[in-house]
């Protein structure tokens, strides 16, 4: 044998640190980066939490919105038909008045 077996033995462990340095190295680098997208991952969820709370606030305000105006046209329309009937009524009641009082100035 020309070399040592035990200066093989050791080249083969040193080998081997390097080989798991290395290894570590990349799960640190690897558990840095999930770390940073968990942190991503938790402001998008916060975001999307208020951004979604927001949304379903202003769409409960529209929803009060097309309710209000939805009740005011409906009173406005009841409102309508009976100024026109009340009109109607006042018209007729102007015109049996003016023929009572016709009728009694002839005589």
């Amino acid at each position: 044998m020309s070399r040592n077996p035990l200066k093989l033995l050791k080249d083969k462990l040193d080998s081997m640190k390097r080989d798991r340095d290395y290894c570590n190295s990349q799960i640190l680098q690897e558990r840095a980066k999930l770390a940073d997208l968990e942190n991503e991952l938790y402001r998008l969820q916060t975001e999307y939490q208020r951004s979604k709370s927001q949304l379903d606030e202003k769409e409960a305000h529209l929803q009060r919105f097309n309710e209000t105006i939805r009740e005011s046209e409906n009173a406005y329309n009841k409102l309508l038909i009976s100024t026109d009937k009340l009109i109607t009524s006042l018209d007729h009641e102007s015109q049996n008045v003016s023929r009572k009082f016709n009728r009694n100035n002839k005589y």
